[in-house]
């Protein structure tokens, strides 16, 4: 066992997993976070107006409704439960966002046990355990993607498939071989791409059958993963087929409607083409950081040691040693499988991190670590913790919050005639709808979302709602970056700070003007000017605050 003090740098370390789960975290990451999960759900309970985006058609739909209803579907029947029959309303922007992320973070913490399982059958020391327990701990990979993507429950489901390849003597036990189909088909059918991460653990699996035991046991061992997978997807293919009323009389296989959907290269082209060496150069290095370093290091080092002869003597070689050239190959594999994909973003490949947290997790915190690792770590962390949980278009949730405050039915002072409000997005991502908890028929909010349009759109927008008789009544109101100049019409309602739009970046070269501008005036003058330094500085980070706001106007053009 790992001494105390690792123990309670660990749990402190989890608790703070939890409190910035519970804070929230306003940043938005991508849309799939709402709209493959609790936007579609909060619609089917609370019957809410949402949006179903094209992934839901009923005609074709690629996404399984299974993954939805386990991440939100619990936490939104509770809301609706302690509503209806207590008469306890706990529905609000926080808690629809919040309650699904919680639960995933209490999901999150099987990856935590799985990594700790992985140092028992490395064989690890003590001290290198506990730092592979720090390392996943302070991962923002982890901390930032506890949420409701696909995406997380594929990570999950990995690593579980990981503990069952690796479990000592896995030939022998039938229910291994069952429980293994099961995982892969309802990863399978949650995300597609799990095919891919799956096949090394099972080739593994199948290999070590034949080898240690025989050809017949593993033909057996086939037939139950077979049977397994089968029987979960013939529910699943059930399940789906209820949700979507099975058109035109025939079952839903969704997953079979994301293969030919994603085999079409044009449909690609609308989400963005990447080149191939995406995951590898550039998603690597930013999910992971020095994790991708330190593994793209030791890889060519043992490579160079094979041909050389060199590495006889390397402690990773003298570990136990089944395991730690499995979890190569679970990276390596799905890494290079998923990179013949035109499409690339970054969470496709979170799955990975459980190899590379087992595998390299002690140099940062371990018996490999030194005060460089550990400082790089560190701050690598924490500054994707800021970035991707705080700012990055981090003004959304709280503008969506404030139009539900100030703007929503249940909080016009109790007056149903008040005026109804539309509300433009612009150059912004998607507003996930489900945070207003508007009932369907009865809108008092109404989002347009313009997403990327150009200026004219959007004023010949505002100028259709203002010029609309039925419209007459309605406050029309503009959220988009400050970056964004905007016309005279357009009065400052709110500001939400930090935001940072990717499309729309600060101007930096303004601020850097005015920081070189306040070193010379700095290196210039006397002592007694040091309230003139203070108000410069000042000045910069008044402005620097400016450029990452996200704003909400008010359209007061009259005709």
């Amino acid at each position: 066992m790992f001494s105390k003090w690792n123990l309670c740098i660990y749990c402190l370390l989890a608790s703070v997993r939890i409190i910035l789960t519970i804070l929230p975290q306003p940043g938005y990451i991508h849309p799939d976070e709402f709209f493959q999960s609790p936007e579609i759900v909060a619609g089917d309970i609370l019957n809410y107006d949402t949006v179903r985006t094209w992934e839901w058609n009923s005609s074709c739909p690629i996404r399984n409704i299974v993954a939805p209803y386990l991440i939100s579907g619990l936490p939104i029947y509770l809301l609706k439960y302690l509503k209806v029959t207590f008469l306890i309303d706990f529905i609000s922007p926080y808690a629809l966002l919040t309650l699904p992320r919680l639960l995933t973070c209490i999901f999150s913490f099987i990856l935590d046990y799985s990594v700790w399982i992985l140092c028992q059958r490395m064989k690890m020391n003590d001290k290198d355990t506990a730092a592979c327990l720090l390392t996943t701990a302070t991962a923002y990979a982890i901390i930032v993607f506890c949420r409701t993507f696909a995406n997380f429950l594929e990570m999950i489901f990995f690593a579980w498939l990981i503990i069952l390849a690796t479990t000592p003597n896995t030939g022998c036990r039938s229910k291994t071989w069952l429980l293994t189909g099961m995982i892969v088909a309802t990863a399978f059918f949650i995300r597609p791409t799990f095919l891919i991460f799956a096949f090394w653990p099972v080739i593994s699996m199948l290999y070590y059958q034949a080898k240690k035991i025989n050809l017949q046991s593993t033909i057996y061992g086939s037939m139950l993963m077979a049977i397994g997978g089968l029987c979960t997807a013939t529910v699943l293919i059930i399940i789906d087929s209820w949700y979507y009323g099975m058109p035109d009389g025939n079952f839903v296989i969704s997953p079979l409607c994301f293969i030919l959907y994603n085999l079409d290269t044009s449909n690609l082209g609308h989400h963005g083409i990447h080149p191939r060496v995406t995951h590898g150069l550039v998603n690597m290095f930013l999910l992971f950081g020095p994790l991708a370093i330190v593994l793209y290091y030791q890889t060519l080092r043992d490579s160079i040691g094979y041909f050389l002869k060199t590495n006889k003597n390397d402690q990773h070689a003298q570990r136990d040693t089944s395991v730690r050239p499995f979890l190569i190959g679970c990276i390596y594999t799905s890494l290079l499988a998923l990179s013949c994909f035109p499409h690339q973003e970054p969470r496709f490949i979170l799955p990975i991190i459980l190899p590379l947290l087992t595998l390299f997790g002690s140099h940062f915190f371990g018996s490999n670590c030194n005060s460089y690792k550990l400082f790089f770590w560190i701050v690598f962390n924490i500054l994707g913790i800021i970035f991707f949980g705080f700012m990055h278009q981090g003004g959304i949730y709280p503008s969506m919050q404030y139009l539900h405050a100030h703007y929503s039915r249940s909080n016009c002072d109790g007056n149903s005639h008040s005026p109804s409000t539309n509300v433009i997005f612009f150059h912004t991502y998607m507003p996930p709808k489900f945070m207003l908890a508007q009932p369907r028929g009865d809108l008092v909010v109404n989002i347009y979302d313009l997403a990327g349009s150009d200026m004219d759109s959007m004023l010949k927008t505002f100028y259709s709602l203002a010029s609309d008789d039925q419209n007459g009544q309605k406050r029309n109101l503009l959220v988009a970056p400050t970056t964004i100049p905007v016309s005279t019409h357009f009065k400052l309602v709110k500001s939400f700070f930090p935001h940072w739009s990717s499309e729309d970046p600060p101007s930096f070269l303004p601020l850097s003007t005015l920081i070189y501008d306040s070193f010379t005036f700095a290196g210039n003058q006397t002592s007694n000017s040091f309230s003139k330094l203070f108000n410069r500085t000042r000045t910069i980070f008044t402005q620097l605050k400016h450029e990452l706001t996200l704003s909400l106007y008010e359209y007061t053009h009259s005709n």
